[in-house]
């Protein structure tokens, strides 16, 4: 048995494929909510410089043409969100990745549909049409998996290693690089999504309160130049607008629930001891966590 030294599995341990939609989903995903977040802001502007009362007739028409420029800032924004498709981007990346990652821990630990059966050879051939089939599934991502790793290695020397390895070791080194890290990670998304709804749902109260007062109080007295109720709706509705975005708490039940899963998974890693084992082992961990590509996945197909 070849001799392995266990190492962090990072991210230069996985195929190229891995860290090129990798980076594409990142940076799809830093766009879009830049730019979304850039829309929003338009509207809530327009919102409070048109929502100015002035008796002057002039400065009226001043603050109106500002207001409208705004807006028509805003609508060319969403134009181009509609036409970049940055979502699009974000979740086909991620899915890929995500994808490539749940098939190099089963190749690593020889686990459908690369059985240690398989001969080392005939195995690669299969992981590496695995990885083909994923592109070809996402021709839209070809043009944005040019990066600096596009060259890089599809199956690294880590791959190989710990492929080779003691059954004891792929055990070992699976259950902490993999399964652990991914249920911290879904837990603390859970709760991070969670805080979040929390925050924005106290924010989207706040100012729909607001808006009421402001309208009563526009009743007792029309004359107030300023016609807060538009700006506090305006902002209630980018705040509605934003968490449909975010999901914040479909995520946090999403994560909360992968996470539970992973747990049950793991305890059983104690009684896995030959290839069969792990190999069953594996494959029940990477379909809990697929269930959260899925999702990825079907964010992508409705946009």
């Amino acid at each position: 048995m070849a001799k392995f030294s266990v190492t962090p599995f990072d991210r230069t341990s996985f195929p190229a494929l891995y860290r090129c939609a990798d980076d594409a989903s990142s940076s799809g995903q830093k766009w879009y909510i830049r730019w979304v977040t850039i829309n929003l802001s338009l509207l809530i502007s327009g919102a409070l410089v048109g929502s100015i009362g002035l008796t002057d007739v002039e400065s009226k028409r001043v603050v109106n043409t500002i207001a409208a420029i705004i807006f028509f800032g805003a609508v060319g924004v969403t134009i181009l969100l509609a036409t970049r498709r940055w979502e699009r981007i974000w979740y086909a990346g991620r899915a890929v990745a995500e994808s490539a990652k749940s098939l190099t821990w089963k190749f690593v630990c020889a686990a459908d549909p690369f059985p240690s059966s398989m001969s080392y050879q005939d195995a690669l051939e299969l992981f590496t049409i695995s990885l083909r089939e994923l592109l070809n599934e996402n021709t839209q991502l070809a043009p944005l998996l040019a990066g600096p790793d596009a060259t890089g290695q599809q199956v690294t020397s880590h791959m190989e290693g710990l492929r080779n390895a003691a059954i004891g070791v792929k055990r070992d080194v699976y259950l902490s690089q993999r399964v652990a890290e991914q249920q911290t990670w879904y837990l603390q998304k859970s709760a991070d999504n969670r805080n979040k709804r929390n925050v924005w749902f106290v924010l989207l109260v706040v100012f729909q309160m607001a808006a009421g007062v402001a309208a009563v109080l526009l009743v007792l007295y029309p004359v107030f130049p300023w016609e807060a109720a538009t700006v506090f709706s305006t902002l209630a509705s980018a705040i509605a607008a934003w968490g449909a975005m975010k999901r914040y708490q479909e995520l946090a039940q999403a994560y909360g629930l992968a996470a539970q899963e992973l747990s049950l998974i793991a305890a059983r890693a104690q009684h896995v001891g030959t290839e069969v084992e792990l190999a069953r082992f594996v494959n029940d961990a990477e379909t809990a966590i697929s269930r959260e590509h899925a999702m990825w996945v079907a964010r992508r197909e409705t946009k």
